[in-house]
């Protein structure tokens, strides 16, 4: 039938507003293989598991590769076959593609937007992408109106070079106030249009001014110091960084320039480089985090480590030791350092006894495969993959042990070393093994974590996370230090005081997602606050939709997090938080959006591809056809039975039966041999 003759019904609303709920709509707004596998390989035991068949046209929207899910799937022996449908003809259409934008930035930092825009069938068009936002954002750079109240505040034209053109643009804005900002980016319709919907992205950013001090301090300025430095000072404006170097690099004939003051968090943000530590232990309880590198006792007096050890435990600093060959920490034995450090060392006297020299690969623990720290995908088959594909590393710090309540991240092992199934006889022999497993582990520690005091410390044995740069640029570098951060200091808040911030984890969320509020607590002299009383109220529209208590986080600085109810209505939320213990009512506000879909992909390309399909089925043997061919596919999940051998071991003779049977037996038999005169 033709669509135009069922628009409307009784109730006066259109056919697909009645069949389709918001969250339905969220579901049909992208298609993501890899987080639909991974949720098949976690609910269904890989031997009831015969295949797995996708009907799609064939386009993966989801932020994870599929390379990593099917090579899992390859090694269960499931195969992923697929169904392709779906027209290949590319209609007269101008798309938004994606627009990569940040969640938040500093105040004083500009807004940075990349829009991939997608143009088929116009070639010779001249295409107009603009950039808006509300009038009160700031003064429009063009003097001109984008309607709804908007101002154009950057734009670009685009010449299209052929029927089916995709470039890239930038866009940029500097906000002159903090808060949540919505920014519009829209291209013109051309005549003849397919769809409309994809011409239109809004983003949403936070303006925020909480940032991290952070104090770097190694002997020489070592490639892992270069990296940190740069990453830090350049790249993370989140972070007001301070950082010292003992020993720099001097070039001969060239004055030194005139010495920098000592590091302090109260310097104005870009003067980072430090010309010493900080002087008192105030100075020093102002850093969130503490980076320690290859540095000597003499620069680490037992003072300095009293005020370090301070910071930590009552201040609740972010403690990184990052182990070095020259003197970092095998030529300390000061009780301090030691009490701080999650490992247990030998004191050697010479820097070449203190490493051990071989490459070898770094290898998640079960727990690191889970920790915040080494997340670097939401998705385990592809966090997995990152991390087995790093570089290998040149040395290493020899562990003697591992403390007692610390964590073992990450472990090395040889480059060459295989995986070798060994059957287990007895439950003696399996303990035998996990124990031989576990000091091998320990004895190779490269990653270490453990919570010390009111804050955390995390021992790096090695200096060569700059590693993973190789082929990749600083993203995976940066996202490490950055979840580094997060786990020892807390989330950035982006709304409140330096005594009280509220935020949420994520600044836009989908109707199927569960917003996650987060607020924290300090006190003048910037020690956490665990008994705080805390009252949240969500708005949408002035009409109270939620109110909520958040509970303190055990082991944090200061903490507090709840979650909030699945919102379904699109839009934005309003947040209040007042604290009420502390003589006053203090209140901070902040907001969040729901909308359809992170990622307004959908429409992008609406033809059909077998490319990503065709990688899954080799990946795991499948097959791909189309839908006439449809019917191949019955046989490539094979036979649809297995036989599963397993060995089960009982305990009896704890059981009353079995007491009394052999009591009955032994009762028999005797009376059986008295009988016939053999007793």
């Amino acid at each position: 039938s033709n669509a135009d003759d069922v628009r409307e019904t009784k109730k006066g609303k259109k056919d697909d507003e009645l069949s389709l709920t918001t969250r339905d709509l969220s579901l049909r707004s992208l298609t993501d293989y890899p987080t639909a596998l991974e949720k098949i390989i976690k609910d269904i035991p890989s031997e009831e598991l015969a295949g797995v068949l996708i009907i799609s046209d064939g386009r993966n929207n989801g932020a994870a590769g599929i390379e990593p899910i099917g090579r899992r799937l390859g090694l269960q022996g499931v195969p992923v076959s697929g169904v392709v449908i779906g027209g290949s003809r590319t209609p007269r259409d101008v798309a938004i593609a994606e627009v990569v934008a940040p969640e938040s930035i500093f105040l004083g930092d500009r807004v940075r937007l990349r829009a991939t825009v997608r143009v088929t069938g116009a070639k010779g068009s001249k295409i107009n992408l603009m950039m808006s936002g509300a009038a009160g954002v700031s003064n429009s750079v063009y003097g001109a109106s984008a309607g709804d109240g908007e101002v154009v505040l950057d734009k670009a034209l685009i010449d299209v070079l052929s029927d089916d053109f995709t470039h890239e643009v930038r866009l940029t804005h500097e906000p002159k106030a903090h808060g949540l900002r919505t920014y519009t980016l829209r291209t013109e319709t051309l005549e003849g249009e397919l769809f409309a919907s994809n011409n239109t992205w809004k983003v949403d950013v936070a303006i925020s001014d909480d940032r991290t001090n952070v104090l770097l301090v190694d002997d020489r300025p070592r490639w892992e110091f270069r990296y940190l430095r740069n990453l830090f000072f350049g790249r993370d404006k989140s972070v007001h960084l301070q950082y010292y170097l003992v020993r720099p690099d001097e070039v001969a004939g060239v004055l030194r320039e005139k010495p920098h003051p000592p590091a302090s968090a109260s310097r104005k943000f870009g003067d980072a480089e430090a010309g010493g530590l900080p002087t008192s232990r105030d100075e020093w309880r102002k850093f969130g985090m503490i980076v320690i590198g290859d540095v000597d006792a003499e620069t680490l007096t037992p003072e300095v480590l009293a005020d370090i050890r301070h910071c930590v435990s009552e201040r609740g600093s972010l403690l990184v030791v990052v182990a070095g060959r020259r003197h970092m920490p095998h030529s300390f034995d000061d009780e301090y350092l030691t009490e701080l450090l999650p490992i247990r060392y030998g004191q050697r006297s010479s820097s070449a006894a203190a490493v051990t020299r071989f490459r070898s690969r770094l290898v998640l623990t079960g727990a690191g495969g889970g920790h915040p720290v080494m997340q670097q995908s939401a998705s385990y088959s592809e966090n997995s993959a990152i991390w087995s594909e790093m570089q290998p590393i040149s040395w290493r710090f020899p562990v003697a042990d591992i403390k007692p309540g610390a964590e073992i991240l990450a472990y090395a092992a040889p480059t060459d070393d295989a995986t070798v199934e060994e059957s287990v006889v007895d439950v003696a022999s399996a303990v035998l093994q996990i124990e031989a497993e576990s000091g091998r582990r320990a004895r190779n520690a490269l990653i270490v974590a453990q919570d010390y005091g009111r804050g955390k410390v995390l021992m790096l044995n090695f200096d060569q996370t700059w590693r993973l740069r190789h082929k990749a640029g600083d993203t995976l570098h940066h996202k490490l230090w950055g979840q580094i951060m997060r786990w020892g200091v807390g989330e950035k808040l982006r709304a409140g005081t330096e005594t009280l911030r509220l935020g949420t984890d994520k600044l836009i969320y989908t109707p199927r997602e569960t917003p996650r509020v987060l607020a924290r607590v300090t006190q003048s002299n910037l020690v956490g606050v665990a008994d705080a009383r805390l009252d949240v109220v969500v708005t949408r529209d002035e009409k109270e939709v939620a109110r909520v208590t958040p509970v303190y986080r055990e082991g944090s600085h200061g903490m507090y997090e709840v979650a909030l109810p699945v919102f379904t209505e699109l839009g934005r939320y309003e947040l209040e938080l007042t604290r009420k213990d502390s003589g006053q009512d203090a209140k901070v506000s902040t907001a969040f959006m729901v909308v359809t879909a992170r990622r307004s992909v959908e429409l992008a390309d609406v033809t059909s591809t077998r490319k990503d399909l065709k990688l899954l089925a080799r990946l795991t043997e499948g097959k791909v056809v189309g839908p006439a061919r449809a019917g191949d596919l019955w046989d490539a999940f094979g036979e649809g039975g297995n036989v599963v051998k397993e060995r089960h071991e009982r305990t009896l003779w704890d059981r009353p039966w079995v007491l009394m049977l052999l009591t009955g037996m032994l009762t028999a038999e005797w009376l059986l041999r008295k009988r016939g005169g053999l007793t």
